[in-house]
């Protein structure tokens, strides 16, 4: 089954939908958190807070943030989990950059390997490594 929301492309560029997503975010990395901040009027902070807290009783050892963006929540749940390892992913290398600044500034910048993942967080923009819903929450499920 193809979902409406597959079909939705930023541009109309030919390129593939994952290629316009990955240059969209690209462009928009730097202003992305001030962005995401006020257009959401800060809702973002909290329900990162509240699923990270929901986590809590699993005392996660690993984590893994599947389309971290500018990592906000791979920082958040570092500071209020604190597990082992945790690592955050994107298909945007410009967000991936301003998440490196973000944890280095923070002092969470040390490069540890993933053993395992105990939990999944897992965004929207998951979808976009994936190419459909379903194989995105067949990814997430595994």
């Amino acid at each position: 089954m193809t979902y409406r929301q597959e079909q939705i492309k930023p541009y109309v560029s030919g390129e593939t939908k994952t290629a316009e997503v990955e240059r969209m975010f690209n462009g928009i990395a730097p202003s992305y958190d001030l962005l995401n901040h006020l257009l959401s009027f800060g809702i973002d902070r909290r329900w990162r807070r509240e699923a990270i807290a929901g986590l809590k009783r699993f005392q996660p050892k690993h984590l893994l943030d599947i389309a971290t963006g500018t990592g906000d929540f791979a920082l958040l749940a570092a500071k209020m989990l604190q597990p082992d390892s945790i690592v955050g992913a994107d298909l945007s290398e410009e967000m991936m950059k301003v998440a490196a600044q973000k944890a280095e500034k923070e002092g969470l910048a040390e490069a540890k390997r993933l053993a395992g993942d105990d939990a999944v967080i897992v965004a929207a923009g998951s979808l976009y490594f994936a190419g459909s819903l379903r194989t995105a929450l067949g990814l997430a499920w595994r």
